[in-house]
């Protein structure tokens, strides 16, 4: 029993407040009618109870029974009443009715289509902004439908004169609307979500808010900055959360010019590996930045995995650093350009000395030189000079000619044989500290046999020809002692490699050895065989 609502005529509207009451049949006929609605409603709760709470449409469900039972039951109780047309009271009746049919049906229709619909089954987060626009424009159209057939609004002429508003309004609110269309352009392009850490226009933190005209950002100094969707349309965004959460960042060092790149690189990697928040992998990477006025500047770059602790994560590797380069007795320099006057010959024989010392030192331990007296290694030492590598250098190739040999002080090479087909080289030995290498370029002017390629950073002494026939001048004898040790050594290498262990054989071998190195060595250093 539905009150029709008609808008052809306009009747003239009163209230019999005395017609209303209902009396004892008509109240026990509409009570009934009530409380059969509220209990089919009730039971259609407790059947669809997970659902409806699933839903969150708990509130919209009582609502509809109440409004269910009140209106049929005051029509079953007085049915007369409620068809007259110029009744007020069952005019506002029928509109609250209506009213509350048409509020249930739009949250229905939101939660049971635009939700699902927006969030695609719940696979992706709403979109809070997007959300709002529907359903504002879903209501819109309710309210309209509802004053079309409750209030008779004439919506022709309501459209009509809503064109000339908004072209006011437009013009009015053109940067208001600029902010309404970029955000939903923005919401449907998806460049980032709530709880993502962005940064755009100078602004760096995480998304608490989306809304039709701004963007709600909490920055790492506990700040909320509200940016216009405008200027998220102009300017350039990025996002920490994508595609990935882990990001890289970068940390600037710089070092004195006295700490090997390679010592340097493995400092600050260590550093930044024991940093809490810095990811294993993908592992931190050290490049060498710039060769500035003052130190070497060093780009100490990682990964974490938490965009907004960067700040902590950064003062952590920048705390460690330090910490690990006063562990190795290295400083990082002040950022002024200072001044030092100094006697510079002295200071540079005072570093030549001290290094001659090292070298003599680290000759006094190599067995093709050990025949020397400590005065002739000191004159070597004093006409060698050191050879730094980073790891994956070569010092020369195989077929190079050269006149010196090295002895490695720190570090380790490769010895590489390069096939004559081509191809790949192969490794034959790696040598370390101690061991010395080129000795036959160096004595008789042999090609380089094999490929030496640094494996880690290295530190070697280039001892030429030149500091060699100096010695050889002033003692000829040396040339046989080394010929001899230079025998020793290929004598013991032949005679490993073709499974040799009889000490005449070796005894054979050496002694031919011998003659011809030193054949070749009087050769070699313009002197003719005695």
């Amino acid at each position: 029993m539905l009150y029709i609502l008609s808008q052809a005529t306009q009747p003239i509207r009163h209230l019999d407040a005395v017609d209303w009451l209902p009396s004892a049949a008509e109240l026990f006929r509409g009570g009934a009618v009530a409380a059969s609605i509220c209990l089919v409603g009730c039971v259609i709760y407790i059947l669809l109870r997970r659902y409806i709470q699933h839903v969150r449409l708990t509130r919209v469900f009582f609502i509809t029974i109440v409004a269910l039972a009140a209106y049929f039951g005051i029509g079953s109780a007085k049915p007369a009443r409620m068809l007259d047309q110029t009744d007020l009271l069952a005019l506002w009746l029928t509109r609250t009715f209506y009213g509350a049919l048409v509020f249930a049906a739009v949250r229905t229709i939101d939660r049971l289509c635009v939700v699902p619909l927006l969030s695609r089954g719940g696979k992706v987060p709403l979109q809070r902004f997007v959300h709002q626009i529907v359903m504002l424009v879903i209501t819109v159209f309710a309210v309209l439908g509802y004053g079309s057939r409750v209030f008779g609004w004439d919506i022709d002429k309501f459209l009509a004169g809503s064109a000339v508003v908004s072209i006011v309004l437009g013009l009015a609110l053109q940067e208001t609307m600029g902010n309404f269309f970029s955000g939903l352009v923005m919401h449907v392009s998806s460049p980032f979500s709530i709880g993502d850490w962005i940064r755009c226009a100078g602004v760096e933190g995480r998304v608490m808010d989306m809304n039709w005209r701004a963007v709600t950002i909490h920055t790492s100094d506990d700040n909320h900055v509200i940016v216009p969707n405008s200027t998220f349309a102009k300017e350039q965004i990025v996002n920490y959360h994508n595609p990935t959460t882990a990001t890289a960042r970068n940390v600037f060092v710089g070092l004195e010019y006295d700490l090997a790149p390679c010592h340097a690189i493995e400092v600050l990697k260590a550093a930044a590996l024991e940093t809490p928040g810095v990811l294993a992998a993908p592992e931190p990477v050290i490049y060498l930045h710039d060769y500035a006025s003052s130190a070497i500047v060093y780009r100490m770059k990682f990964w974490i995995d938490d965009a907004s602790r960067y700040p902590d994560i950064e003062h952590g590797v920048r705390l460690n650093t330090w910490y690990r380069l006063k562990q190795r007795g290295f400083a990082i320099p002040f950022q002024i350009q200072t001044v030092e006057y100094v006697d510079l010959c002295r200071k540079l024989e005072q570093q030549a000395s001290e290094a001659a010392e090292e070298r003599v030192n680290a000759i006094g331990s190599v067995p093709l030189l050990v025949a020397l007296s400590s005065e002739q290694r000191r004159a070597i030492a004093l006409g060698s000079q050191d050879i730094l590598l980073a790891p994956g250098q070569v010092l020369f190739r195989q077929g190079d000619h050269g006149d010196s040999f090295y002895v490695i002080r720190r570090g380790t090479v490769d010895v590489l044989l390069e096939p004559a087909s081509g191809g790949l080289p192969h490794k034959l030995a790696t040598l370390g500290p101690g061991d010395f290498f080129g000795e036959m370029s160096a004595l008789v002017g042999q090609p380089r046999s094999a490929t030496i390629r640094a494996a880690t950073a290295l530190a070697a002494i280039e001892i030429c020809k030149d500091a060699l026939n100096a010695i050889f001048q002033a003692d000829p004898s040396v040339m046989e002692k080394i010929s001899l040790a230079v025998a020793q050594r290929n004598a013991a290498t032949d005679t490993a490699r073709k499974g040799l262990s009889s000490s005449e054989v070796r005894a054979g071998a050496l002694a031919e050895q011998k003659a011809s190195i030193l054949a070749r060595m009087l050769r070699f250093f313009g002197r003719e065989p005695a």
